[in-house]
């Protein structure tokens, strides 16, 4: 199942969850949490990923 808007958390806590529940109801994305994974790595996940072998 391919992830709709690709946004990818890195160096999440506790505090966080109800931020990143919001943008899961559809509200913008934490962009706090979204550095620190090189893009490139994240682009071979989600290709793996949309290839259906995870």
């Amino acid at each position: 199942m391919p992830a709709p808007q690709r946004v990818w958390y890195a160096g999440v806590k506790r505090e966080d969850v109800e931020d990143i529940a919001a943008h899961a109801e559809g509200g913008a994305p934490v962009e706090r949490l979204t550095h620190g994974i090189e893009d490139s790595l994240k682009d071979l996940i989600y290709q793996l990923l949309d290839a259906g072998l995870f």
